[in-house]
């Protein structure tokens, strides 16, 4: 599953093997993936994975992630009456 991935290529990372993780990386985005997207922002925040952002490839998978929730969020506004699912994978949901 895309989940499975993107846990294989933050331990990757984390292990050091800075190849695999980029390849698992790309991997998911090309499948689609865009669940739980936020947490490639929160890697800039974890010196674990330094090498890793600072690596041109990262960025340019992670500007592709960020242009397809982006366009999810237009989207789904465009769309008020979308379930309360597709609104929290886009970070459009607000709390009752």
């Amino acid at each position: 599953t895309q989940g499975a991935s993107f846990s294989r290529f933050m331990a990757l990372a984390v292990k050091g093997e800075q190849e695999a993780a980029l390849a698992e990386l790309k991997l998911v985005t090309d499948q689609g993936w865009t669940g739980d997207w936020w947490l490639l922002d929160a890697l800039e925040f974890d010196p674990d994975y330094a090498l890793l952002i600072a690596d041109p490839r990262y960025r340019a998978i992670s500007a592709q992630v960020e242009k397809r929730v982006q366009q999810m969020r237009e989207s789904y506004l465009s769309n008020p009456d979308l379930p309360q699912e597709q609104l929290r994978k886009a970070g459009l949901d607000t709390p009752q």
